[in-house]
């Protein structure tokens, strides 16, 4: 007697339910170790003294701010990505990886060379005090490079879990996570025969931290021939009708994380300046 549908659903259901477990996981895990990065930093500089665990505080409003678009930009690429991948079509995937890899470089870009030449300006925005503005200015003149790295991972980590695996970027940023805790300990206080550099320290450490974590990234994805490895001719021959279904689909999830981390920053700015 052939079972019926009924009968077999409980069991589709515990698969479902583990199966989402199994991606969810690691994804939120990667997540939170993502925007940890500056929260280490931020903790980890409090040896130093309360100016400079305040400038640092302040200054990584900016990596906050680029962290969310980058988050929207790769988020609403996942839609498309998820979506090609199941249809196998690579190309149309690699494309929609291309799209949102210039989105979020223009924005990397951008915010790089507003912290590298105005750090002051930046700074002055958040408080008046000068020890705070001149070592917030340090921080963001050498930390400002990693944004470039930020955005190619958080887009290589989303085409990936959007094709299954969820668990090579979290072993990846756990790797980088302790490369840079190790790091700031050495650079921030000067151990083991290090220069201390204190805030400048846990920047640099960030910078190099970010650094490793992208090239082990694209080592994986192309060495091992990932499905997210997109060669270059796709990655920029996207065509006008996919960019415009893609910024119709994804520029609602963009704006709203911009509207929300801007309202967060004008709480920071506030509080800062009572």
């Amino acid at each position: 007697m052939k079972p019926s549908p009924t009968a077999e659903l409980p069991g589709a259901k515990q698969e479902f339910l583990s199966r989402l477990v199994f991606l969810a996981l690691p994804i939120m895990l990667q997540n939170l170790l993502a925007s940890s990065v500056s929260f280490i930093d931020t903790i980890m500089i409090g040896v130093v003294g309360e100016d400079a665990l305040a400038a640092v505080g302040l200054a990584n409003q900016m990596f906050f701010l680029i962290t969310l678009f980058f988050f929207g930009v790769s988020s609403g690429a996942a839609i498309f990505v998820a979506q090609y991948w199941g249809a196998q079509d690579r190309t149309s995937m690699h494309k929609v990886m291309g799209i949102a890899l210039v989105i979020s470089l223009v924005g990397a870009i951008a915010s790089s060379i507003l912290s590298l030449t105005v750090p002051s300006t930046i700074m002055r925005i958040f408080t008046d005090d000068p020890t705070v503005v001149r070592r917030g200015t340090e921080y963001l003149s050498v930390v400002a490079v990693s944004y470039v790295f930020t955005a190619v991972v958080m887009i290589y980590s989303t085409a990936l879990r959007s094709t299954g695996d969820a668990r090579t970027p979290l072993y990846i940023s756990l790797l980088a996570m302790s490369l840079n805790v190790v790091l700031n300990y050495l650079l921030i206080l000067g151990k083991f025969g290090f220069p201390r550099m204190e805030v400048r320290g846990a920047a640099l450490a960030t910078v190099i931290s970010r650094a490793v974590e992208v090239g082990l990234l694209l080592l994986f994805v192309y060495v091992r021939k990932s499905p997210v490895a997109a060669p270059i001719r796709h990655l920029v021959s996207f065509n006008r009708v996919l960019v415009k279904r893609y910024l119709i689909t994804c520029l609602p999830v963009i704006l709203n994380e911009m509207f929300w981390s801007l309202g967060m920053t004008t709480y920071k700015i506030a509080y800062s300046r009572m």
